[in-house]
Order: structure tokens, then C-alpha cells, then sequence
């Protein structure tokens, strides 16, 4: 199960409107890795804002290209037409929440009169409250889903204060601040006492290096000591397995570039009790060499060869494309 980011509108707004998302080149990065989550008032104030824009360049073009026309609408049509364009074109997949339960409100009203996070601290101004809309948003989130922490992605000092006292939302403001913490999680003190349980050995915070989920969906822990390399498999964090990966990586280099069917069909029965500890980038590997190694494609009906790349294509299919893509979709779909 991937992490779940929530996005804030001022990480959302693109100031130029020519597209509903403006920080394009993170938001893929966060979507390679993790769910987008947008608070439903994030989608509406997004719309607001660039309604607010369109009408600006549609009064703009009205007084300095026609300035003998004395009667103009520049109202709903044109620049609803706008902003449903752009939602049309959006390409980030993405996930709305809504706030359900209203019975939060006295508790908005408190956090209001006493100036606490989300709400500025300063009297004169009630600035916040659409910050603290979402805010209960995500805590109402957090409770019908399974996952025991969400990201935040928010760039107000004061907003993310208001996450201080919740160990289960993680406040960042960036793809790269997103990344350190999700390592963080195997860093504490309880998950390196499992460490040392299961490896034998203590294992420094500064040791674990890495993760991604496996073709189970559950993480694979990367732990790196002097020269020894280790993964450990996590589920609801519990430690299930752990292997080292000089186990495993040279049988899958044998594999792509095997020689001939022999090769191929005893490589893949050395590296079947090894498929929970491959990275998305060994997977990768194979799914490749299927198509383009002669000794794998050929004999890809066979009954060993089909469960092994089958397996991995029923849970890693979104890490291929084109020719390879169609090929394996083709043979196991």
C-alpha cells in the first residue's frame, strides 16, 4: 500500500492557470511513490483562484484591445468553459476527501477565539479557517482509512504547526522532505529493536538507508552496514522475513542474460523463494529481458516461466511500456 500525501493549495496554485496543478515536476515525482490526496475546499479555492485570474485577463483584453465596447460579459460562461478545460486536461491521478461530520465545529470555533494553530495568533485577524476546514478534514480522513500516517503537503509555518501533536501526520513541505521522512519511520527506536531481534545485531538509524513495497505490498527495509547489504520485509510494523540481497542479484543478471533454455528455467528456481525481496528496478530487469531475451520469450508458456513473470506482472504491470508492455499484457492478462 503506497503512503498517502495530502496536498494544501498554495503547494497546488499555478500562478500562470495553464494548468489546474502548478508544481508539475514534483507532483509526478509524488505520484510515482504515493497517493495524491486533495481536500475537497483545496479543489474549490483552486477554481476560485483562477476564476478570479480569468476574469482579471478577460477585464485586461476588454479595456485594452476594445476599449469602444461598453457593454461586456465577463461573467460564468467563458470562464467556467476555463477552468473546466484545464480540470479536463489535468494528468495527475488524485483522490478528493470531503469533511462529513460538522459536529467539529465547536471545536473550529475554540481553536478560532483562542488563536491556536491553524489560526494566526495575532488579534485584528481570523485568517485560517480554511486552513483549519482542512485540517479537521484530514483528522476525519484518518479515521475511516487503514493506514496509520499521511503525509501533509504544506508550506505555511502556521498551518503545519497545527500538526505538531499528531505523531501520525507527518507536515513537509517538498518531494525531497517527503523522502526523509518516509525513511524516519524505520529509524525510531521500536523498528531498530525488531532489527536487532530479527538480524542479531544493533542496527544505527543512520544504517537504514532505504525502502519500497514488494509485489505482497509490503516494504522491503534496504540496511546497509560497513560493506554488508540486508532487506528486511515489514508488514503493520512486524518484521516477516529478511535475506541479503548478494542472495539473489547475480542469479537475476544469469536470468537476463541467459544463454539458453536450461539457464533459464534453473536460474528462475533459484531466485523463486527471493521474489518479496526484489526491488522495483530488479523487476524491471526481468520484465525487459523477457522481451528481448530470445531464451526467456520463447519458452514464456512454459509452466515455471509463466508463474515466475507472471506473479511479478500481476503486481508490478504499471513499471512497463510500450513493446514490453504489450507484450506481457498479451501473455498474462
Amino acid at each position: 500500500m503506497k503512503e498517502k500525501v495530502i496536498f494544501d493549495t498554495n503547494f497546488l496554485y499555478n500562478k500562470k492557470a495553464t494548468s489546474f496543478f502548478g508544481n508539475k515536476d514534483e507532483l509526478i515525482q509524488f505520484e510515482e511513490v504515493a497517493d495524491i490526496v486533495i481536500p475537497e475546499i483545496v479543489i474549490e479555492e483552486l477554481k476560485s483562484k483562477y476564476a478570479r485570474s480569468f476574469k482579471q485577463e478577460k477585464e485586461k483584453f476588454f479595456k485594452t484591445l476594445l476599449p469602444n465596447l461598453i457593454e461586456h460579459n465577463t461573467n460564468d460562461v467563458i470562464v467556467d468553459s476555463k477552468i473546466k478545460e484545464i480540470i479536463d486536461k489535468e494528468t495527475i491521478s488524485y483522490k478528493v476527501i470531503r469533511l462529513e461530520n460538522f459536529d467539529v465545529l465547536p471545536e473550529m470555533k475554540r481553536l478560532a477565539l483562542e488563536k491556536l494553530p491553524p489560526f494566526e495568533p495575532s488579534d485584528g485577524t481570523d485568517k485560517g479557517f480554511k486552513d483549519t476546514y482542512i485540517y479537521f478534514t484530514i483528522l476525519e480522513y484518518l479515521q475511516n482509512i487503514t493506514d496509520k500516517y499521511v503525509f501533509v503537503c504544506v508550506k505555511d509555518k502556521r498551518f503545519k504547526k497545527a500538526f505538531d501533536n499528531h505523531d501520525n501526520i507527518y507536515a513537509i513541505e517538498s518531494y525531497q522532505e517527503f523522502l526523509d521522512n518516509r525513511i524516519a519511520q524505520f529509524q525510531g527506536s521500536y523498528f531498530l529493536e525488531k532489527l536487532e531481534e530479527n538480524l542479531g545485531f544493533k542496527v544505527e538509524a543512520s544504517q537504514v538507508k532505504n525502502f519500497w513495497h514488494n509485489i505482497d505490498d509490503n516494504k522491503n527495509v534496504f540496511i546497509k552496514v560497513e560493506d554488508e547489504e540486508y532487506i528486511v520485509e515489514e508488514d503493520s510494523g512486524e518484521i516477516v522475513s529478511s535475506s541479503k540481497p548478494e542472495l539473489y542479484k547475480s542469479n537475476i543478471e544469469q536470468l537476463v542474460l541467459s544463454g539458453n533454455f536450461e539457464t533459464t528455467h534453473s536460474t528462475i528456481e533459484q531466485l523463486l523463494p527471493f521474489v518479496n525481496y526484489f526491488s522495483d528496478e530488479d523487476i524491471l530487469k526481468i520484465f525487459n529481458a523477457s522481451f528481448s531475451n530470445e531464451q526467456i520469450k520463447w519458452i514464456i508458456e512454459d509452466e515455471d516461466v509463466k508463474e515466475f513473470i507472471g506473479t511479478l506482472y500481476k503486481a508490478k504491470s504499471e513499471l512497463v511500456e510500450n513493446d514490453v508492455a504489450d507484450f506481457l499484457k498479451e501473455n498474462f492478462l
